[in-house]
């Protein structure tokens, strides 16, 4: 490095630390201490100073107002999928002793059985149509995009026709009356197509071959008449309780089976209906009845 370059970085040194040296002696000029301090205390509150401005830092105005943007747009966005998911979900529930029919917003009507239960949501509706079941009910589907019925153990599709599915106490059985769908279980994903006529049953991860029905008895709930072939005593018993919302007492522990059928127009007349072929008796208090 020549001399002349040594010189200038000589000079720009100089100035340098005669600036610091101006700018520190100005603090101290500024520097107020209160009469009675010693020296030592005037040394600290010096360098107190110093550090309090050592320690200042500037943020980018720049980078608060980019933070608190995307904090508001997450906000929305979870705000907007709780609302969409949870506010706007539809939950229809048909108490024990009554059937009621529900609209759905595509037109589509479901007819629910006595303690059922039915959701789904009605702003996702047009984009997916699905509607959750627990209990026993009659769709009569719109034709459209793809309408899925969710039960615990299958999932029933189709594009607009009529069909009925139960689904109770691990259980689930779908009678196709109109048209085509198709069924598939929801753990094994084993599926059947079902046409007219024909129904199937899920269980656990089987599901069964498409079986001929008797067309009337599978809808026969809809009419207000409940008909069994070989059903066990206690899924009757059951279903006396929803259609009348009663409360029956049988302590029979064993397996007996029942082929008949009852209404639900008069409590008296349907339990004479099952009591009587299974030679047993019962007596009514109020909303509870005994069968011995």
């Amino acid at each position: 490095m020549n001399s002349k370059n040594k010189n200038i970085k000589n000079d720009l040194a100089k100035n340098d630390f005669s600036r610091s040296s101006f700018e520190f002696e100005s603090m101290i000029r500024n520097l107020r201490v209160p009469s009675g301090k010693s020296k030592e205390q005037v040394w600290q509150a010096i360098h107190n100073r110093i550090d309090s401005q050592s320690s200042i830092k500037i943020i980018p105005i720049g980078r608060i107002v980019l933070k608190i943007a995307a904090s508001v747009l997450l906000a929305l966005a979870f705000g907007g999928s709780v609302w969409i998911l949870g506010f706007e979900k539809v939950t229809v529930y048909s108490p024990k002793g009554q059937h009621i029919t529900q609209i759905l917003p595509d037109s589509s009507s479901v007819q629910l059985n006595a303690d059922t239960r039915i959701s789904y949501n009605k702003v996702l509706w047009f984009i997916n149509r699905k509607v959750y079941i627990n209990g026993e009910a009659l769709f009569k589907v719109k034709k459209g995009k793809r309408f899925d019925v969710v039960a615990d153990l299958a999932t029933t599709s189709v594009l607009g026709t009529t069909f009925d599915v139960y689904a109770r106490n691990g259980k689930v059985k779908v009678s196709c009356i109109e048209g085509r769908v198709s069924v598939t279980n929801n753990s094994s994903r084993d599926k059947v197509i079902l046409t007219a006529g024909f129904h199937t049953q899920s269980s656990s991860s089987k599901i069964t071959e498409p079986t001929t029905i008797i067309k009337h008895d599978d809808v026969a709930w809809t009419y207000g008449e409940f008909y069994f072939t070989n059903a066990p005593i206690k899924e009757v018993i059951k279903e006396i309780e929803r259609q009348f919302n009663v409360e029956i007492v049988y302590k029979n522990s064993s397996n007996r089976f029942y082929t008949g059928f009852f209404n639900n127009k008069d409590l008296n007349t349907a339990l004479r209906l099952v009591c009587i072929p299974m030679e047993v008796s019962y007596t009514i208090n109020g909303n509870l009845i005994e069968i011995k």
